[in-house]
């Protein structure tokens, strides 16, 4: 996104994989609308700063190369409390993008999965909150 400030602007992303949608089915949590939507201020808007501050910000090319990998993930797991998907990809050692996908959000009127948080995150930490109960696998793997 050129424009360095946030509007509240909304881009097609990718799509929910069908093997996820009937994962997600199967646990009673609807997907209305498979496309994958984001809004420009995941990428630089407050949260994208925060994640700057924190130095786990996903960068201009991994932010690019996004809808590519998310057709190609390491692992998909279903957060349990918030009943989000939480995509693992383009593992880089002990790290690896945390990529936090609503299935069901509305943004004016319209329903569709949206994400709502993308950065760097441990696999440890991933693997850590899958045997805490907190993340459940859905496909892939985590090793």
């Amino acid at each position: 996104m050129a424009d360095p400030i946030a509007r509240k602007r909304m881009a097609l992303l990718g799509f929910v994989r069908p093997q996820d949608v009937a994962a997600l089915k199967n646990k009673g949590i609807d997907v209305p609308n498979a496309a994958i939507r984001v809004e420009d201020s995941r990428v630089i808007g407050k949260k994208a700063k925060r994640h700057e501050g924190k130095g786990d910000a996903l960068s201009e090319g991994d932010w690019r190369a996004l809808s590519a990998n998310l057709r190609r993930p390491k692992a998909v797991l279903l957060d349990k409390h918030n009943q989000t998907l939480l995509y693992v990809l383009a593992p880089q050692g002990a790290q690896a993008q945390r990529v936090v996908v609503a299935p069901a959000y509305t943004v004016k009127g319209e329903e569709s999965a949206s994400l709502r948080t993308a950065y760097w995150a441990s696999l440890a930490d991933i693997r850590g909150n899958v045997a805490g109960g907190q993340l459940e696998l859905l496909d892939g793997s985590l090793d």
